[in-house]
């Protein structure tokens, strides 16, 4: 049995006690280590000329480029192949005399795409959403995605969002079993702020519970699927329902925003 066949069989008060334990791992694992060092280095850059910004983007990209070539072996062996060096490139044009890197590359070539400069121990293996048709399996490191939350949490910042602002997720989380047929349809992460609301309830039977639950506990801050965010948005709409505050934030990820998605999410 799985942990989330186990998780699915646990009663409600036990389910939310494994929502906020993987919580405070998630917050360890994305806000711990040189989190801050990266989010105050990135909002250092808010100011910067096109031209600082560009000589950075290039750095970066020729670091990069080398480490691949070095320590990647589908990298070492493509650049043989295509007789290129990573002096080769050295701007985001050069990009173009590489083949893209498709889906079905990395499903066919993963153990190759691994770095060797990185070990074992350190690897942690992460997936895409798989929304657009199957999930991407890779290896990424814990500081790699403290600075990628870091650029996340500079974006949010300037438009207003605070890390003590509650927020309410709308994404694939399977928090609560389909077999549930009343609310909750939700599970409260007190470590992370965040309320993960299923997916899998979103019927017009039940949305009216999501709302008042979105009433009651005042929540600002909405993220998650275009998809889900757009059906709330079009019930909400659909049956005249006037919030009684105010929603300040609408992110977004996991999806590409569709333009009628993002008319009815803001209307």
């Amino acid at each position: 049995m799985t942990l989330e066949e186990i998780y699915q069989k646990l009663p409600i008060p036990l389910q939310q006690l494994a929502v906020n334990f993987a919580g405070w791992r998630t917050v360890r694992k994305n806000y711990g280590g040189k989190f801050r060092d990266f989010l105050r280095e990135a909002e250092s850059r808010t100011f910067w000329t096109k031209e600082q910004i560009s000589a950075y983007r290039d750095q970066r990209l020729q670091a990069f480029i080398r480490h691949c070539y070095e320590t990647v072996p589908y990298y070492r062996k493509l650049f043989r192949n295509l007789k290129i060096v990573p002096e080769d490139i050295k701007t985001l044009e050069d990009l173009s005399i590489l083949p893209v890197l498709t889906k079905q590359h990395v499903q066919d070539n993963f153990s190759e795409l691994i770095s060797e400069a990185v070990p074992p121990r350190e690897r942690i293996l992460i997936k895409t959403s798989g929304t657009t048709g199957g999930a991407i399996h890779f290896y990424t490191t814990k500081q790699a995605i403290q600075e990628q939350w870091a650029i996340w949490w500079r974006y949010r910042r300037w438009h207003g969002i605070q890390f003590n602002i509650w927020c309410g997720q709308f994404t694939g989380n399977r928090v609560v079993p389909l077999a549930q047929k009343k609310p909750p349809f939700w599970r409260y992460d007190f470590v992370g702020r965040r309320i993960h609301f299923s997916p899998l309830h979103m019927t017009l039977e039940n949305l009216p519970a999501y709302i008042q639950e979105l009433q009651v506990r005042r929540i600002s801050w909405l993220h998650g699927y275009p998809s889900l965010l757009s059906l709330l948005a079009s019930f909400i709409i659909q049956n005249n329902i006037e919030l009684d505050h105010k929603i300040n934030y609408i992110t977004i990820g996991g999806e590409n925003l569709l333009q009628q998605q993002k008319k009815l999410i803001e209307k």
